[in-house]
């Protein structure tokens, strides 16, 4: 960082970019008259720093000598040290407790990928070093609609949505008092980060998933992980609490980016194997290799599919992208177990049959996608050759994601 213009970042693996006077349907009443590319470093940290204790520790380099830390300045002008950064910290996490769990850190280096330090970890040690440390952790879930705490709380939190997330707006709880008109629900899953400074707890926040319930559905608004906390499974852990606590309803994703949708493949990928692995809802005839790689279409019956929604309470479309993803699993294992076997010929022979089987079937699952996306992409309207290249490339980038 330095204190120049922001013009535009990438994080989290989220696209961000842009104005926030772009998002002229956003309800923040800040959102007409901030321009990212007019604010300076200084002026984000002061605006995020009450909610982010952490964020108001961004130090960055300088000459001088500013409360013993050598070589760097604290740039917030609303921070006169940092024993004021502390007093920010929260003394008990916001809603009911889930789970806790203990998780190693990164120490990520200021000048090498921007990370930020946390104040306790200056001292006695190099303030670059990438060695971790072990954290304690805090999940909870807050009833909007009951938590008067948590809704001002998160008014004020879910204004890093904006910084970290390309089409976010505000919900603004405390307007609706987490009750919609139509009947729908707020509830949010906190992480927090539990301190411990002598006989003393606090708590800093490390992220929080936004969920709206409406009927027998239940989905994911909103999900934001700091970048001090990220590539160290807390996504993962909050994703998977959300799941938890889906109240039996089905659970959908409101526009997710392409690394969220990475995660909640990976999380119904394992869930599909476990219950592949007990027997359980899908017949065993269907998850034999005789069956996924001998005809043309080896895709579950749709039957087995509602079956498998319901009993994970997910959509009948992550269905089967998961079992996709396991049957490339299978269809690696199968290959390797071939190639022991065989001769080459032959070996090259099943292989090349074995793949164009399971290129038939997924690529028949993500045709399917592409037609019921048509707010993305007016398929059906392309020519056939533009067609087949499309569903080509999609293939690829699927196998690839699958992977």
């Amino acid at each position: 960082l330095d204190d120049s213009s922001v013009d535009s970042f990438r994080t989290n693996g989220v696209r961000c970019s842009g104005t926030y006077s772009d998002r002229s349907n956003s309800s923040c009443s800040t959102a007409s008259s901030l321009d990212l590319a007019k604010m300076k470093i200084g002026t984000i940290i002061t605006q995020v720093s009450a909610g982010l204790p952490e964020t108001a520790a961004v130090l960055l380099k300088d000459e001088s000598v500013a409360d013993g830390s050598v070589g760097y300045k604290i740039l917030s002008s609303s921070v006169n040290s940092i024993a004021d950064i502390e007093n920010d910290y929260l003394d008990e996490p916001i809603g009911k407790v889930i789970r806790e769990y203990s998780r190693e850190k990164t120490n990520m280096s200021l000048s090498g990928s921007g990370g930020i330090l946390s104040p306790s970890l200056y001292k006695g040690g190099s303030r670059h070093s990438t060695k971790g440390t072990e954290g304690d952790f805090v999940l909870t879930l807050a009833d909007m609609r009951t938590d008067k705490d948590a809704r001002k709380y998160h008014d004020e939190v879910e204004k890093i949505s904006q910084w970290f997330i390309e089409i976010a707006s505000c919900v603004q709880v405390s307007l609706s008092g987490g009750l919609e008109s139509d009947g729908g629900y707020w509830k949010v899953l906190y992480l927090f980060e539990k301190h411990r400074h002598g006989s003393a707890t606090k708590y800093s926040l490390v992220g929080y998933v936004t969920l709206f319930y409406r009927g027998l559905k239940m989905t994911v608004s909103q999900a934001a992980c700091l970048p001090p906390y990220q590539r160290s499974g807390h996504g993962t852990e909050m994703l998977m609490a959300a799941y938890d606590v889906n109240d039996s309803c089905e659970i959908l994703v409101e526009s997710p980016a392409p690394a969220f949708v990475a995660l909640r493949n990976r999380i119904d990928y394992a869930l599909l194997s476990s219950l592949i692995e007990r027997t359980q809802v899908i017949p065993r005839r269907f998850t034999q290799p005789t069956h996924l790689f001998s005809i043309k279409d080896s895709s579950l019956p749709h039957e087995v599919i509602v079956q498998v929604g319901s009993a994970l309470n997910i959509t009948l479309r992550q269905v089967a992208t998961a079992f996709d993803v396991w049957k490339l699993g299978e269809l690696e294992k199968t290959i390797r177990n071939t190639v022991n076997s065989m001769s080459i010929a032959l070996v090259n022979e099943m292989i090349a049959s074995l793949e164009a089987n399971y290129r038939s079937t997924v690529k028949r699952t993500l045709l399917k996608a592409l037609r019921e996306d048509q707010d993305e992409l007016d398929f059906d309207s392309m020519e056939m050759c533009d067609q087949r290249k499309h569903l080509e490339k999609y293939f690829n980038g699927a196998v690839v994601r699958y992977r």
